[in-house]
């Protein structure tokens, strides 16, 4: 049986808008403008460890724990903020290989030797999803991201 971790203590942000990659780099340093689509990166924010993944070139998901503070005004045509229909399932990096069972992504991307700081678009049973592979507290994990109402049938066809 696959195991859920609780990562309870850790959230997600967005970051997108026309200026959303200068933020990143003044906030997570220049390093983040060497990364790749759905590649992420582990950084330092606030004195506290998180994953920064870029979506495209001036959008990016963060994942950090609950202590660390945004700023969610918009910062110079870029926002910040927590969607309330966007929810994860969190488990072991072990469950690459089950994943791989269960879930298609989408052309041209593979979960098949999928790197670490990686991402993937996907659908599990018809429900659009995002694995990402990263690190957390030196913790090798797999975020599962998908809309809440969704959440419990991914649940289900995971474990």
């Amino acid at each position: 049986m696959l195991k859920i971790l609780d990562l309870s203590t850790y959230q997600r942000w967005d970051m997108a808008g026309a200026n959303g990659l200068q933020l990143a780099k003044q906030w997570f340093g220049d390093t983040i403008d060497r990364i790749a689509m759905f590649q992420s990166a582990e950084v330092s924010f606030q004195s506290q460890a998180c994953s920064v993944l870029r979506l495209c070139e001036n959008n990016f998901r963060i994942s950090c724990a609950k202590s660390v503070e945004f700023n969610t005004a918009p910062i110079d045509r870029t926002w910040v903020k927590q969607f309330d229909w966007l929810a994860a399932i969190t488990v072991p990096d072990s469950a690459l290989s089950h994943l791989q069972q269960i879930a298609t992504p989408k052309p041209p991307h593979r979960l098949l030797d999928l790197k670490p700081n990686s991402a993937v678009p996907a659908r599990i049973d018809q429900i659009a999803v995002l694995i990402w592979r990263h690190a957390l507290i030196d913790q090798a994990i797999i975020e599962i991201h998908a809309a809440r109402k969704d959440l419990s049938n991914v649940k289900a066809k995971l474990l």
